[in-house]
């Protein structure tokens, strides 16, 4: 209820479950948009952090990020 994503956790979620799809080879993998929910933060804000992260990031998986309305 207080918490609050930060930029930190937003792109470490992306790194760290990254890591484990390159690892297992799995082909693809969907997010839903990190922190904009219960981490009290907007839609675009978690949007442009999760694809800077995804930028530092080389792997052959299809990423889908998933929006809610």
């Amino acid at each position: 209820m207080f918490w609050f994503a930060t930029q930190y956790s937003v792109m470490n979620s992306v790194r760290n479950t990254m890591n484990i799809v390159n690892e297992t080879d799995y082909k693809s993998v969907a997010f839903p948009l990190i922190g904009s929910g219960s981490g009290n933060r907007g839609k675009e804000w978690s949007l442009n952090l999760m694809l800077k992260a995804f930028g530092e990031i080389e792997s052959k998986a299809n990423v889908i990020i998933v929006r809610y309305e």
